[in-house]
């Protein structure tokens, strides 16, 4: 018969959560093969020396464990992500605990919440790592410093987003769809006066399927307190 102590038993709420490996890219003992794996990532491949030289001293390197949250729904810290190695999910749960994957992003592809940012909204997701992962971050504010400093960057930047968000709401199943929705909105009993989705989404609402437009305003998101797109 086993005995157990249950005076030495440790609560989930009081486990230690170990904070991931960070480096700044110029002190990693890996720095020139990470500076070639962002000069593919998809968003930052095409980046003028320019920015490039004013974005590389703000990066962090930081890796995560295989299920370890980046970002967790209802946080109101945010951070941009560039994915280096491994895979990334964005998910959103209930208070049931039931969970929808919204999006899986790999290698050369990046991971944000600069959406929830610019609605000045909690974010209405998490991210986590599905395996191992290496990414380069940055904290929002410093990243929307950056974009405000390189428009060009900033209008792919922002029609990058808005790109995936109609490939999310164009490719879910319209019972699905309403399924997510109604999880993100249970996060928003806390912030009453605030509206949790940067845009109204509804399965009936079209989107261009294709990837051919190019921004044609300053910005793409409305400014905060704007009517939502």
């Amino acid at each position: 018969m086993t005995v157990v102590n249950k005076s030495r038993l440790i609560a989930p709420s009081q486990l230690v959560q170990i904070p991931p490996t960070v480096s700044a890219i110029l002190n990693h003992p890996q720095r020139h093969t990470i500076r070639l794996q962002l000069k593919q990532n998809l968003m930052l491949r095409e980046i003028p020396v320019s920015a490039w030289d004013d974005l590389e001293p703000q990066l962090e390197i930081a890796e995560y464990r295989k299920g370890e949250p980046l970002v967790r729904q209802g946080s109101t810290s945010m951070e941009q992500f560039f994915i280096l190695d491994g895979i990334l999910k964005r998910v959103v749960s209930n208070p049931q605990g039931k969970e929808m994957i919204l999006r899986f992003a790999a290698e050369t592809d990046m991971d944000t919440s600069y959406a929830a940012w610019r609605m000045k909204t909690p974010i209405p997701y998490s991210i986590a790592a599905v395996t191992k992962v290496r990414v380069a971050r940055l904290s929002m504010p410093h990243w929307v410093e950056f974009l405000e400093r390189h428009i060009e960057v900033k209008l792919r930047f922002e029609y990058e987003v808005m790109r995936l968000m109609s490939r999310f709401i164009c490719s879910t199943p319209p019972g699905a769809l309403r399924a997510s929705c109604a999880s993100i909105r249970t996060c928003s009993a806390a912030y009453p006066k605030k509206s949790w989705l940067p845009i109204s989404i509804s399965p009936r609402r079209h989107f261009p399927a294709s990837g051919n437009e190019s921004p044609k305003a300053s910005s793409l998101f409305p400014a905060p307190g704007a009517t939502p797109l």
